[in-house]
């Protein structure tokens, strides 16, 4: 072989041993920043954990009952860690401009009260909310604000569970959230019928005041 061709082999293969060499340092180096963002994550997640509660037990026969009998098409169950949470639509219960509870949800008021009566154990918070739409002439001669509405829907609720269904009236707290909770954007008719609702949060008696 002659040198010049010994020397060309030689820088070849100089050249691809520092080729190999700049792939290894910038694997390393692409190693090392994935190291340091598992340990900074892993860091930060230590940190969070620490300040974590231990989050909610298992769910309570009255919202795995619930959550039975309400699937969700229309009434909605859900837990706020130990309390359950059900959620009616309030065209459901009541007609536009009126604070009398609809005949027609006479199976929603039956359903639910079956399961009140069954857990006794648990005290009844009714809020009712409203959207923004100020209430109608009619209705502001009694009711001037949507928040003295919210307040006459949740007293004729409760009423009607206490009344109709026989539930004790001794379980019962109602309150009136007028246009101030809303769930959705106002600004739509959508919207404006999803904020009209009516939650009754049932709240274990021993977490009770």
């Amino acid at each position: 072989m002659t040198p010049a061709r010994t020397a060309t082999l030689l820088a070849l293969s100089l050249s691809a041993s520092c080729t190999t060499l700049q792939q290894q340092v910038a694997l390393n180096d692409s190693l090392d920043r994935e190291i340091k963002a598992v340990r900074m994550e892993n860091e930060r997640l230590t940190e969070q954990l620490a300040t974590c509660d231990d989050g909610p037990g298992p769910p309570s026969l009255l919202y795995t009952e619930l959550r039975q009998v309400f699937p969700g098409d229309e009434v909605v169950v859900e837990r706020d860690g130990d309390t359950t949470v059900v959620r009616v639509p309030g065209s459901v219960l009541f007609a536009t401009n009126s604070v009398r509870v609809r005949a027609e949800s006479a199976m929603v008021l039956d359903l639910l009260s079956t399961a009140l009566n069954l857990h006794t154990d648990h005290q009844v918070h009714v809020l009712v909310h409203t959207s923004d739409a100020a209430p109608s002439s009619t209705l502001r001669k009694r009711y001037p604000t949507n928040w003295d509405l919210s307040v006459a829907r949740a007293v004729a609720v409760a009423r009607t569970l206490i009344d109709d269904y026989g539930v004790a009236p001794d379980r019962f707290i109602v309150m009136g959230q007028g246009e101030f909770a809303p769930l959705a954007d106002n600004s739509t008719p959508e919207g404006r019928e999803a904020n009209q609702r009516v939650e009754f949060h049932l709240v274990p008696m021993e977490e009770t005041p």
